[in-house]
C-alpha cells in the first residue's frame, strides 16, 4: 500500500514541517523531492550529478554537493546557485539545521560547516570525513573521520573535542540528540554499532557484525539502526530495546525526524526504493524507485 498524504494530515502528520520534506540524489539522476511526507515525488530541474543533499525544517533551505564538484544552495526551495567560495570535493554528506542557519558539509578532502545560512563557510580539517549530522537546532553536531575518530561540538564548532575511548575506525554514519546526551554512531571497520546514553562518556554495543546507518529523534526517545546486508531495527524506548523491521537490504543511509513519527533509510544498491515510515517506525513501505539506488537522503527535522 502506497503513502497517501490525506490519510497522513488527517492523523496529524500535516501539522507541521517535521518529516515533510524529503530530498534524495543520485550520481547521474535528477535530485528528487517529496513535500508530502514521501507520498509523492518530483524531479528539481537542472540537478544532477550529485552525491550529498540536505534540506532544512522548512524545506526552503536544500544544499547538494556535486560529485567531484561544488557545493550549490537554494534558499527557496528551488532555485539553485554555487556557494561562494565553495571547493571541489567528492560530497559524502551534508545537514543542515531546522532553520537553515547551521550547515555541515563532508568529504574526502575535509568537512565544512556554515553558521550563517550558507552566506559562507569555514573549513573544519581537510581530513577525509564520511559522515556529518546534527540536533535539529544544529548547536549540537557530530562528524565521522576516517580511519580516525569520532569528532563533536555542543556550539557549532565554535569549540570542538572528540568522543575518547573509542577506537581509530571509519564511523561510516553517526547520529545525536539535541541535548547531546544521546549518541548513536556505526563504525564501519569492525561493523559495529554503538549507542551512549550519558553524552559519549560510555558506550554500549547495540549490533555487530554489520555497519549500518543509523538515525535519532530530537529527544533520544526514538532511535534507529538499518543494516548494511539486513534489517531496519527501531527503538522507542531510548535505545532499551529494539524491534526487527521492513525488509533486508544493503542500507547505507537512515534518518529520523525530530519528533521520530517519520524515518527514512535508503540504499546505493540498483534497483531499490527509500523506505518510509510514518508512525515512529512501526511500519515502512517503498517509495521514490530508483534503478540505480540512491547516494543520499535527508528528511526535514522541526520540533
Amino acid at each position: 500500500m502506497g503513502l497517501n498524504k490525506r490519510l497522513i494530515d488527517q492523523a496529524g502528520g500535516g501539522g507541521g514541517d517535521d518529516g515533510k520534506y524529503i530530498v534524495a540524489v543520485q550520481n547521474g539522476a535528477s535530485l528528487k523531492y517529496s513535500d508530502d511526507y514521501g507520498a509523492t515525488f518530483t524531479n528539481k530541474t537542472g540537478v544532477i550529478y550529485s552525491t550529498a543533499v540536505g534540506i532544512s525544517g522548512d524545506g526552503q533551505y536544500i544544499m547538494y554537493g556535486q560529485s567531484s564538484g561544488v557545493l550549490k544552495l537554494s534558499a527557496n526551495g528551488g532555485s539553485f546557485n554555487t556557494v561562494s567560495g565553495s571547493p571541489v570535493k567528492a560530497w559524502n554528506n551534508i545537514v543542515i539545521s531546522a532553520t537553515g542557519q547551521y550547515m555541515l558539509a563532508s568529504s574526502t578532502g575535509g568537512i565544512y560547516y556554515s553558521t550563517n545560512y550558507g552566506s559562507s563557510f569555514s573549513v573544519l580539517s581537510f581530513s577525509d570525513f564520511r559522515s556529518a549530522n546534527m540536533g535539529t537546532d544544529g548547536l549540537y553536531q557530530i562528524a565521522g573521520r576516517a580511519s580516525n575518530s569520532l569528532w563533536k561540538t555542543s556550539d557549532a564548532w565554535t569549540n570542538q573535542d572528540i568522543y575518547s575511548g573509542l577506537p581509530s575506525a571509519t564511523w561510516g554514519s553517526a547520529a545525536v540528540s539535541d541535548n547531546g546526551q544521546y549518541v548513536i554512531a556505526s563504525n564501519w571497520t569492525s561493523w559495529n554499532t554503538i549507542f551512549s546514553t550519558n553524552s559519549g562518556s560510555s558506550f554500549s554495543t547495540i549490533n555487530s557484525g554489520t555497519p549500518s546507518a543509523v538515525g535519532i529523534s530530537a529527544d533520544g526517545q526514538y532511535v534507529t539502526y538499518a543494516k548494511n546486508g539486513g534489517y531496519i531495527f527501531v527503538s522507542s524506548n531510548y535505545g532499551s530495546s529494539f524491534s526487527q523491521k521492513h525488509t533486508s537490504q544493503a542500507y547505507d543511509r537512515c534518518f529520523v525526524s525530530a519528533t521520530g513519527q517519520y524515518q527514512i533509510a535508503s540504499t546505493q544498491t540498483n534497483g531499490s526504493y527509500i523506505a518510509v515510515s510514518q508512525d515512529y517506525g512501526a511500519t515502512w513501505t517503498n517509495a521514490a524507485y530508483n534503478g540505480q539506488g540512491w547516494d543520499d537522503i535527508h528528511i526535514s527535522r522541526v520540533i
